[in-house]
């Protein structure tokens, strides 16, 4: 598997989720755009906030939602 890419609507809690949670590391980062890595050297991550994002309503389901869900069927 090469590297992945997620669009995200807070680039900065994404940044400190995938950090602080997962344990990757920052490679590069500008202000729309962060790449991770687990070696320092190579790219497994890119986040990304495209042009005109749309906030999420808080209310409806995200992938931890959707995983959740087909994990108990």
């Amino acid at each position: 598997m090469g590297e992945v890419t997620i669009k995200v609507e807070n680039l900065q809690r994404s940044i400190e989720f995938y950090t602080t949670i997962i344990g990757l590391k920052v490679l590069t980062q500008t202000g729309e755009q962060a790449i991770l890595t687990t070696d320092g050297k190579r790219p497994i991550l890119n986040l990304y906030v495209p042009k005109g994002v749309v906030k999420k309503n808080r209310r409806t389901s995200g992938l931890y939602r959707l995983f959740n869900k087909r994990s108990v069927r």
